[in-house]
């Protein structure tokens, strides 16, 4: 028998997730070990740019000192109806999936919040799903890699498929000088290279145009300058 833990120290956050990597995740074809602190330095409330306008817990089931299942639940701190979750893993047994699948719903629900939508790390502008196919290779930049059995076990707790995305292949070899030869032959189109004496500027640039292009986009919210 295992029990839920509300877990916040960075210590215990590194804890679980070595638990879980080498229960769940050792062995998968598709699998590259990230390193850790480009998921622990998220959890900083500090220097973090998401937790100026968040709120979130981490909840983990531990079963013989050893965390088998965990997810953090997380929610804008103006209040809102919608809340998240995300980071969510767990070994092939819905107990501990669904004990904190649940934890994050309540705790959600006593903020307000009326649906809960997941998984996200922490927003549109990374992560976002669950790999349903396609276990045999590395997943693509910012879309998500975890073990076949993650869906059937968010559906045993009571989720179901709100979107679904699809990745595509881009080959940089024979398709990169198509597109900037396409792009160039656009009358008043000026394709170039970053200009790093001007960071700034560049930057705010980038920054305007990417949040036109994906103002309508599903679930989208703006990056605001810290996040860039």
């Amino acid at each position: 028998m295992g029990s839920v833990r509300e877990i916040r120290d960075k210590n215990e956050l590194a804890r679980a997730l070595g638990d879980l990597r080498a229960a769940v995740y050792q062995g998968l074809p598709g699998w590259h070990e990230p390193p850790e602190f480009l998921e622990l330095d998220r959890f900083d409330l500090k220097h973090e740019p998401f937790w100026e306008n968040h709120e979130g817990v981490t909840f983990a089931f531990e079963e013989n000192g050893r965390a088998t299942a965990r997810v953090t639940a997380f929610c804008a701190k103006a209040g809102s109806e919608l809340g998240r979750f995300g980071l969510f893993d767990s070994v092939d047994d819905p107990e501990p999936a669904r004990a904190v699948l649940g934890a994050a719903a309540a705790w959600l629900a006593a903020r307000g919040c009326r649906r809960m939508e997941g998984p996200y790390f922490f927003s549109m502008h990374e992560e976002v799903g669950l790999l349903t196919d396609g276990f045999d290779t590395p997943s693509s930049i910012y879309m998500p890699y975890n073990p076949p059995h993650y869906g059937a076990l968010l559906e045993h707790a009571g989720l179901s498929v709100s979107r679904s995305f699809r990745a595509f292949r881009y080959d940089l070899d024979t398709c990169y000088d198509a597109a900037v030869a396409g792009g160039r032959d656009r009358p008043g189109v000026t394709v170039r290279g970053f200009d790093l004496a001007r960071e700034k500027e560049e930057s705010e640039s980038l920054l305007e145009v990417y949040n036109s292009a994906f103002a309508d986009n599903w679930g989208f919210a703006p990056l605001t300058p810290r996040q860039g």
